[in-house]
């Protein structure tokens, strides 16, 4: 039948796996693979977030440096996840509501998430209008120009890789302790563009400076350090 079919397929693909991998197949209606649930709902796949019975439900990563800044990152990493392995506007909205726990779990306020779910939508060039009244036809659209924009970050950062293989990328590293990061880093590419227009001899090298800033330790953990030490 189908199913000795296809697992005659899988043990001829295992064959091809380098010496050590072993190849673990599943064939059920429901599926999972790492962190992505794989469904067959009357012959139609569906793909949703993961999550593991056994392990502790609402917990954010542990980070002893900085842990504000990383769950901001997180954030916007968790729901770039959620639109991707979400296939229906259902099981995003689910998943929505599970990642909102998450942080009041752990003591983030309300305002903290809302106000990073519309920096997520600025990010992305998203309106908050656009998803205050979501539905699965706007779900499709939004989650098809999400895709399409990862994958020009995706184009963007290969660039960038090869112009520090060609060592035409500056790195410049800055302490930031508060203010408009944001503001600041527009205010710096203006004036340095000013500066290579100004410039042909010193345009033609073709150099791009990306900022990187370093966050100022927080009263709380130099106090923690020397205690430590």
């Amino acid at each position: 039948g189908p199913i000795e079919q296809l697992q005659t397929i899988l043990d001829e693909l295992e064959q091809l796996l380098p010496s050590g991998a072993q190849l673990t197949s599943f064939i059920a209606t429901t599926v999972h693979f790492m962190d992505c649930l794989i469904d067959n709902r009357r012959g139609n796949l569906f793909t949703n977030v993961y999550h593991d019975s056994t392990v502790q439900p609402f917990l954010l990563p542990y980070i002893p440096d900085h842990a504000r800044l990383s769950h901001r990152k997180w954030f916007r990493y968790i729901f770039i996840h959620a639109f991707h392995y979400c296939c229906s506007f259902e099981d995003f909205e689910d998943e929505r509501i599970y990642i909102d726990a998450i942080f009041l779990a752990n003591g983030y306020s309300l305002d903290f998430v809302e106000y990073h779910w519309r920096q997520f939508l600025k990010r992305f060039n998203f309106s908050h209008v656009e998803l205050t009244d979501l539905n699965r036809y706007k779900y499709s659209s939004l989650r098809t120009e999400l895709f399409s924009r990862i994958m020009a970050r995706k184009r963007e950062r290969e660039e960038e890789n090869l112009l520090e293989t060609n060592q035409k990328m500056i790195q410049l590293h800055y302490l930031f302790d508060w203010g408009s990061r944001c503001e600041f880093n527009e205010k710096f590419h203006r004036l340095w563009l000013t500066i290579l227009n100004e410039d042909l001899t010193f345009k033609q090298y073709g150099l791009k400076i990306q900022l990187n800033s370093k966050h100022c330790y927080s009263s709380n953990i130099l106090l923690a350090r020397s205690i430590t030490y």
